[in-house]
């Protein structure tokens, strides 16, 4: 299945042509589109729109925005908690790829962002991370030297 926007009835055509070139035969759009495709040979269905979707639409972009935006605040706290931390805090998902670094894990290990993404497994190799994924059992209390420190 393949997305195409339309925003202007000159761009359509050309668009539509296009997509019958790659074999497409039937497009699901407005009114434009579809008479478009009709014009051309395929099949359309038409999807109506009206007041109440577009105000449904509306309402659910501004609930969806208010989510994200109390999402990115939450992050931005946590975020700030973490950094006035004197303790290294490295986080990582269950494959073992850096989500998070915290200034005083940066400081510690001479790390950069750049390894947010890579497994710690490989940047950090002492700290046997794999172990604990694999077990679930945590390591508290064990030492580790990193750099010197």
């Amino acid at each position: 299945m393949e997305a195409v926007e339309v925003n202007n009835e000159d761009d359509a055509e050309p668009i539509l042509a296009k997509l019958k070139d790659k074999s497409i035969n039937t497009i699901i759009g407005g009114v434009m589109s579809s008479r478009i495709a009709h014009r051309l040979g395929m099949r359309s269905l038409f999807i109506k729109t009206g007041r109440e979707a577009i105000y449904s639409a509306l309402k659910e972009a501004k609930r969806v925005a208010a989510v994200r935006r109390r999402e990115k605040e939450r992050a931005e706290q946590f975020r700030t908690i973490l950094d006035y931390s004197d303790e290294g805090i490295i986080a990582v998902d269950v494959q073992g790829k850096i989500n998070l670094m915290n200034r005083a894990a940066i400081q510690i290990t001479n790390l950069r962002d750049e390894a947010i993404g890579g497994k710690l497994s490989v940047t950090l190799p002492k700290l046997a991370l794999d172990k604990v994924l694999a077990t679930g059992e945590s390591e508290i209390g064990d030492l580790h030297t990193i750099n010197n420190q």
